[in-house]
């Protein structure tokens, strides 16, 4: 426990909330109907009928704080290297943890394929970006 607080003291908090605005813009764009908007709806189900009972204030809310959790663990593997190796850790992370853990999730739910590449597209860029962020302000 006490590596992890001295780790955290030494984390770049300005980093991480850049890191973390920066995912939670790029979620914006990649979820917009410039480009894939209307695909992930065919894909989920969900139609503009049935987005309008969303809590809104809850998803965008709860999404920006994963995003800051994201980016601290993302920060604490990265330490005091540069930008090349945070974006380097960050599709590691990606490809190798999230896109496997969604994967068995999917295969179980069986959800579509166009849906993994979609939603695993999105936290794969995600975390490259975080990465590369943390990494410049190391």
């Amino acid at each position: 426990m006490e590596h992890i607080t001295e780790a955290l003291k030494h984390l770049n908090w300005l980093a991480v909330l850049t890191a973390a605005v920066a995912s939670f813009a790029l979620g914006g764009l990649w979820y917009s109907p410039i480009l894939f908007a209307k695909r992930w709806m065919k894909e989920t189900g969900i139609t503009a009928e049935s987005a309008k009972g969303a809590n809104i204030a809850l998803a965008f809310g709860g999404t920006f704080v994963l995003q800051i959790v994201s980016a601290i663990g993302l920060g604490l593997m990265i330490g005091g290297h540069d930008m090349k190796h945070g974006a380097f850790m960050g599709l590691f992370v990606g490809c190798a943890w999230v896109a496997t853990a969604i994967g068995t999730n999917y295969l179980y739910e069986r959800k579509s394929l166009m849906l993994y590449f979609i939603n695993v597209g999105y936290s794969v860029g995600l975390l490259v970006i975080q990465g590369a962020i943390l990494g410049a302000w190391h």
